[in-house]
């Protein structure tokens, strides 16, 4: 919101102001209703329904392929919070989910898709908790080379009302091991 510019209307000199106030628009750090408050601090996000949050990020602890160039596809499941606080909260939010891989040299991870967009509804469950959203990713892992390789996992969501950006991020990791085809034959020969 702007201070007015003094401006001649009908002949007086008026205060017109440059930028007026509209509805608040949570998670876009602006104070769009001029109350002096943004985002998570405006009484009206969080009558909005509060925020949207990351529950847990599920990926596999160990993922073992058995040859060079070998891959392995596996599941990761974000789970989200579509409104972490007590709130009345009825409206269906645009959630969208981003997951990201970062790879040792021997491997190489494709998620397919990187990113899900979904419109999620608070409802509750017979016990009166809002129930968590599940968002599931494809993740295609290729051994490169022969050895034991971390992959880090990074999760974030974002959504047209998102009040606390702390709760947006997480992480997990998974080792995977690369074993040679030769040795991998040797075993199941004993």
């Amino acid at each position: 919101c702007a201070a007015g510019q003094t401006q001649c209307v009908e002949g007086a000199a008026q205060c017109v102001q440059t930028v007026l106030p509209s509805a608040e628009i949570c998670d876009d750090t602006l104070d769009n209703d001029c109350d002096g408050l943004t985002d998570a601090e405006d009484a009206d996000c969080q009558a909005a329904g509060g925020d949207v949050g990351l529950i847990k990020l599920v990926v596999p602890k160990k993922i073992v392929i058995a040859k060079k160039n070998g891959t392995a596809q596996k599941v990761i499941n974000v789970l989200v919070d579509p409104a972490t606080e007590s709130v009345s909260f009825t409206d269906t939010r645009t959630v969208t989910v981003n997951l990201t891989a970062e790879t040792g040299a021997g491997v190489m991870v494709t998620i397919d898709p990187p990113s899900i967009t979904k419109e999620v509804e608070s409802e509750m469950s017979e016990e009166g908790e809002i129930e968590a959203e599940r968002f599931g990713f494809r993740a295609n892992i290729v051994c490169t080379e022969e050895g034991t390789w971390a992959v880090s996992w990074t999760a974030t969501v974002s959504a047209d009302q998102n009040s606390d950006p702390a709760n947006d991020t997480l992480e997990g990791t998974s080792q995977v091991i690369c074993k040679s085809s030769e040795k991998h034959s040797r075993q199941f020969d004993r």
